[in-house]
């Protein structure tokens, strides 16, 4: 919306959206290290105090010489269609934004049309039900993999990841809403091919819809999505790990941004939570929003939060609290590390301020984690997930790296001594794709 600047205190800073949440950034040009605190008015009655002290590592790289100065507020439930935002400086009293007069319009949450759900959004149906059914009975095992190719993402990463479930005795059915019709089955038992419509939990609701019948009598479910490269090294570990944990849902790992949840690239659910209907019920509750924060919100932080209020038990491969642990240990030494190398040496002879991008993220990622400011793991604790043995690593990481927290190289010297040589020829396939100049190749 604009950087503003208010020329009494010479505040500066940036609102990115509104609604359904207020996000942005400001602080104070003539003092960094203390943060601006700000009020929020709907209506012109205050609804909440923020501190803008949440680490904004864009804002660091955009060149403005703070890394703490994001806020961020759940205003959704104090709007209504004609509200009126207003977001006020404290100290000097003035205001510093006001929301334009097109509430409405952002207010309204897009949803699918009947054409965009369940069964009326296949546009085809591969593979042969009876065969299927019958593997499904013989092995107690499914997996619903959500996938969208593109010019980025190659069918071998696909087939990769079909591969490696089925490994493990798991029935593949592949949910695809790529542009273009599939060819063949991926190695698949099913591939349902459908609009591009709703991202994963569409895919997944729909394709649950369609066979609920059989699945319910299933001992086991997975909800996959493509989002991550891997497995690096097959799934074998990762599935120990998790029905180890003796609850009937878990996940490779879980978040608390906005809430505890699992995160949903790789979601596994144990007969009593499917049999019961647990799963069942947040289907059929489920509105089918078609923007990707209303997907999240009601979907991965619903689905988490429904399951938990039913009293079913939730766990992680790779929890958090273990991840940040791991982080702390490691800290002083990681941070040694890098600003011993001879390039960084080299750079402060000529200027001793000089510190790299990647050591400025990662004392920012402490002093988040010192103040329990929650964090994504599979951005920000990359090398903790590898080290633990996860197999799957966010593609996203490697294209542009979103927190601002990593060493390209290095991830990729780590995928190289970590993943198998199938995993390190189709991820190499899939890199080549990309445009971006930050993305290399994979030793193999």
């Amino acid at each position: 919306m604009g950087i503003w600047r208010n020329s009494k205190s010479d505040i500066r800073g940036v609102v990115d959206q509104w609604s359904p949440q207020l996000v942005g950034w400001v602080y104070d040009a003539e003092a960094l290290d203390t943060p601006v605190d700000l009020a929020v008015f709907v209506d012109d009655v205050e609804v909440a105090r923020l501190t803008a002290s949440e680490p904004r590592a864009d804002v660091s790289r955009a060149g403005h010489e703070v890394l703490r100065c994001g806020f961020s507020f759940e205003i959704l439930e104090f709007l209504s269609p004609a509200s009126h935002v207003r977001l006020i400086e404290v100290s000097s009293e003035c205001e510093i934004f006001s929301s334009p007069g097109d509430s409405l319009f952002r207010l309204l949450t897009p949803r699918a049309n009947k054409s965009e759900i369940g069964s009326a959004s296949f546009l085809g149906d591969f593979g042969d039900d009876e065969s299927f059914v019958g593997a499904v009975q013989a092995s107690g095992s499914v997996a619903l993999l959500s996938s969208h190719r593109s010019r980025y993402v190659s069918d071998g990463a696909l087939r990769l990841l079909v591969k490696s479930l089925q490994a493990e005795g798991v029935v593949v059915v592949v949910i695809d809403s790529s542009n273009e019709e599939p060819t063949d089955l991926f190695g698949a038992e099913k591939v349902l091919w459908r609009k591009n419509s709703g991202f994963d939990f569409a895919s997944w609701c729909a394709a649950f819809e369609k066979y609920e019948p059989v699945l319910r009598f299933c001992e086991r479910l997975y909800l996959v999505n493509d989002s991550c490269l891997g497995p690096l090294n097959g799934l074998r570990e990762l599935l120990a790990k998790g029905w180890g944990l003796d609850v009937d849902v878990w996940s490779c790992t879980d978040s608390w941004d906005h809430g505890y949840h699992l995160q949903s690239y790789f979601l596994a659910f144990g007969n009593k939570s499917i049999a019961d209907g647990a799963l069942s019920r947040f289907i059929d509750s489920y509105s089918n929003p078609l923007k990707k924060q209303d997907v999240i919100a009601e979907g991965e932080l619903a689905l988490s939060r429904q399951l938990l209020s039913e009293g079913v038990e939730l766990a992680a491969v790779y929890p958090y609290a273990d991840l940040v642990q791991r982080f702390l240990v490691s800290f002083e030494a990681e941070l040694t590390r890098k600003m011993s190398t001879p390039e960084v040496r080299a750079l402060r002879e000529v200027n001793s301020s000089y510190m790299p991008q990647d050591v400025v993220a990662l004392r920012s990622i402490y002093d988040s984690v010192r103040v329990g400011h929650p964090l994504n793991p599979t951005h920000v604790f990359w090398r903790q997930l590898l080290d633990s043995g996860s197999p799957f690593m966010k593609r996203d990481l490697l294209e542009r790296d979103p927190s601002g927290v990593s060493d390209h190289v290095e991830i990729l010297e780590w995928l190289s001594k970590k993943g198998s040589q199938n995993f390190l020829a189709v991820a190499n396939e899939d890199l080549k794709r990309r445009d971006s100049n930050r993305v290399q190749t994979l030793n193999t």
